[in-house]
């Protein structure tokens, strides 16, 4: 069975809408979603999509930025595959196709996001060769990463209490610190990741 993989036109973007909702458990309206890819595909975006004959069966979008400790980097997000093609390697192939794509404009890294729950999705990056690099608490990885540093940068008294406000709501334990955890997946990265610097329980997963 021969699938076509390619770079989605900016003016399809909406066909992917129902791909994306079987992602996300229709989290969100289809008028808000369209509002949202419309802004993103002009920015730094692009979705990869793929096709069984003229049916749309996988996509995943890329997000293209440049970071200070790895370079141009690209991340992977939304990736999702039709339930009836899953198991038969298609997910490899589908990022053997990203990682030649994203090589050839001359990106050097990529870097991922999933949810520490997603054991799912876990397995298929751990397949492909990437390995937990970070673990921590929300705390830790802001924290980590200087969020006590908008509180300091902020002159106007008000806004600044806000702003207490708003990071109390992010690190501290009863709140959302300890509830949620940051989990790193990397491949081939040899750099530190600044995230982690205060805590890493790595090695204890």
């Amino acid at each position: 069975m021969a699938f076509v993989f390619k770079i989605l036109e900016k003016e399809n973007i909406n066909i992917i809408i129902p791909l994306v909702q079987k992602l996300n458990g229709n989290k969100d309206s289809d008028a808000i979603l369209k509002q949202r890819f419309s802004e993103m595909i002009n920015q730094n975006y692009e979705c990869v999509v793929i096709y069984d004959g003229e049916k749309l069966i996988g996509v995943c979008g890329l997000w293209y930025c440049t970071r200070h400790y790895s370079g141009k980097s690209v991340e992977p997000d939304h990736v999702f595959i039709e339930d009836d093609y899953r198991g038969q390697g298609l997910g490899k192939q589908f990022f053997d196709w990203i990682y030649s794509y994203v090589k050839a404009k001359g990106f050097e890294s990529i870097e991922l996001n999933t949810y520490v729950a997603n054991s799912a999705s876990h397995k298929f990056y751990f397949n492909e060769g990437f390995k937990i690099s970070g673990y921590c608490t929300q705390a830790m990885f802001l924290i980590s990463l200087g969020i006590e540093s908008y509180l300091t940068e902020e002159k106007d008294n008000k806004k600044r209490i806000e702003l207490a406000q708003q990071v109390k709501q992010l690190i501290l334990p009863g709140t959302m610190g300890e509830v949620f955890k940051v989990l790193a997946l990397s491949k081939k990265q040899t750099v530190k990741l600044d995230g982690f610097k205060e805590q890493n329980l790595a090695s204890r997963l």
